[in-house]
């Protein structure tokens, strides 16, 4: 429950306003949000389509079917607050360009992510996690550098997916299209890290995630790509998770004995 007893689906519904809609509406802005949704799995390809298909929308009408999709995402969503913070990370992603999704999805946030509700829904919250600036996380974070993660992982991607499907963070199939498609190194990169986004936007615990696909990054022993993984994650926070899930390990043991 957010702040006042409202729901997640309650917060946006409430915010769905002409100032909010014109601004998804708007040309260069709806390309860029409508993108990142489409690939973040917020919006179908359908919903995408019926609404570019429609003829004399101005700004504000086309933003509305936008947040009205969204809206029903919420509402229909495992986890609705969850996938409200996804959407906030899209309106403040500095690709997006726009300065009033930014302030929309931190008024958002500043009502879901510190309630009591969102902190019982993902016990893992009170744990130990990464120490990052106020209003990131491990989605945005990724997806802030994945132009870069795909240049410098395309020149060794066969050392990367192996060792990210040793870890269990992708899946054979995925890892065979890696190895066996006739593809462009580059075109295959961007399609190793678009399918580590989603992995990470639907994971119960994504900064665990994001830790330990930042482990395998490091072990590729690339520089670009280690600084890569050391900028997303310190290398003492992976210590410090890689330490107390140790801990935690010897303690399920001990109450055992």
């Amino acid at each position: 429950m957010a702040e006042g007893g409202k729901t997640p689906y309650d917060v946006f519904r409430k915010m769905i306003r002409p100032q909010l809609t014109a601004a998804l509406g708007k040309e260069s802005t709806f390309t860029n949000v409508t993108d990142i949704l489409l690939a973040d799995d917020l919006i179908t390809e359908q919903q995408l389509e019926s609404i570019k298909t429609k003829t004399n929308l101005s700004d504000q009408k086309r933003g509305s079917e936008v947040a009205h999709c969204l809206r029903d995402k919420i509402r229909n969503h495992d986890d609705p607050a969850k996938c409200l913070l996804q959407i906030c990370d899209i309106f403040e992603d500095e690709d997006v360009g726009s300065e009033v999704l930014k302030k929309h999805g931190a008024t958002m946030r500043s009502k879901i992510e510190e309630t009591p509700e969102a902190s019982r829904s993902d016990p893992i919250k009170a744990q130990p996690t990464v120490p990052v600036s106020s209003g990131t996380t491990a989605s945005s974070r990724f997806r802030s550098v994945s132009n870069r993660l795909e240049n410098a992982i395309s020149s060794c991607l066969t050392g990367v997916v192996g060792k990210l499907y040793a870890q269990g963070l992708i899946s054979l199939e995925l890892k065979d299209e890696m190895i066996n498609s006739h593809d462009i190194p580059s075109k295959k990169a961007s399609k190793l890290v678009s399918e580590l986004q989603r992995s990470l936007n639907n994971d119960k615990h994504p900064e665990i995630f994001l830790n330990d696909v930042c482990t395998v990054l490091r072990e590729v022993g690339e520089k670009p790509i280690t600084d890569i993984a050391n900028e997303l994650v310190p290398t003492a926070t992976v210590i410090g998770v890689s330490s107390l899930l140790q801990l935690l390990g010897h303690l399920i043991n001990y109450s055992y004995n």
